[in-house]
């Protein structure tokens, strides 16, 4: 069973929907598409790494009907990726990192 959160949002790119999801799905993807590490990624999708953004981006991006993954369709496709990085930057940032368990602060008790 996995820990990561599946957070869903829709996105729209020329007139056309998506949804935007990450999960282990997405993990394998990133990892076949980038050929690093996901979590030492993860301190360049921070940085915002151009080439690392594309990535995550690729592999969280997915049609709406389907829920299929882009993936390297969208790194060869039709698609402007300088426009859609940017556009999507703070989905990305925010979809990847809020599907990551987050530590509870443990309150001290007298």
């Amino acid at each position: 069973m996995s820990n990561l959160k599946r957070k869903i949002e829709n996105i729209k790119i020329d007139d056309k929907e998506y949804v935007m999801a990450f999960d282990m799905e997405s993990c394998e993807v990133f990892k076949e598409l980038s050929g690093q590490n996901l979590l030492s990624s993860l301190l360049k999708l921070n940085e915002l790494d151009d080439v690392t953004v594309l990535y995550f981006l690729a592999s969280i991006l997915r049609d709406k009907e389907t829920e299929k993954i882009l993936g390297n369709d969208l790194l060869i496709g039709d698609y402007d990726l300088f426009t859609t990085m940017i556009g999507l930057l703070p989905n990305v940032i925010n979809i990847v990192t809020s599907g990551f368990p987050q530590a509870e602060e443990n309150e001290e008790k007298n």
